[in-house]
């Protein structure tokens, strides 16, 4: 009975792994699609959600900014024109991608009040974040294959392949 939640005469179960709610009415089986997560992560007072608004909007405006003039750095100046701050541009980048991916739904959330996300722009998502994620493991095994080729067997061990 502590797993099960009960709405009136519909009894629902927990979520399954597929993201259905299974229960059952009358003895029938019913099923419901998952359409939305409440984010409860955040859920405090208006003043804390203020203070957490201006905390994350000024980190993400100080990372979009160093991150740009890394990036403008790294383009302008010819001493710069080398393999190691080509890679360091990029991922400079997709920092910027990183925390656009996440941070302005967030701040949407506080700046709304409105603490639920839709399953279809949570699983897009995440899947931008993962996709960033395996580019930045690429960009940084290139950094290595191409700024340090002898010392690449090295330094690209087994262990050091699964942990990225």
């Amino acid at each position: 009975m502590n797993s099960l939640l009960w709405n009136s005469s519909v009894c629902f179960s927990p979520l399954t792994p597929a993201g259905i709610a299974v229960g059952t009415q009358h003895g029938m089986k019913i099923q419901t699609a998952v359409r939305e997560f409440i984010l409860l992560g955040f859920s405090y007072g208006l003043q804390v959600q203020t203070s957490l608004y201006l905390i994350f909007l000024a980190t993400y405006m100080v990372t979009i900014t160093e991150n740009a003039i890394i990036i403008f750095v790294v383009k302008r100046n010819r001493h710069l024109q080398k393999p190691m701050y080509y890679f360091l541009g990029n991922l400079s980048f997709l920092e910027i991608c990183f925390v656009s991916v996440t941070l302005p739904r967030l701040l949407l959330g506080f700046w709304s009040q409105s603490m639920t996300i839709s399953f279809s722009s949570c699983m897009t998502q995440l899947y931008f974040f993962i996709s960033l994620m395996c580019t930045e493991c690429v960009i940084c095994d290139r950094y290595l294959a191409v700024c340090h080729p002898l010392r690449y067997p090295a330094i690209r061990t087994t262990s050091c392949v699964f942990s990225c």
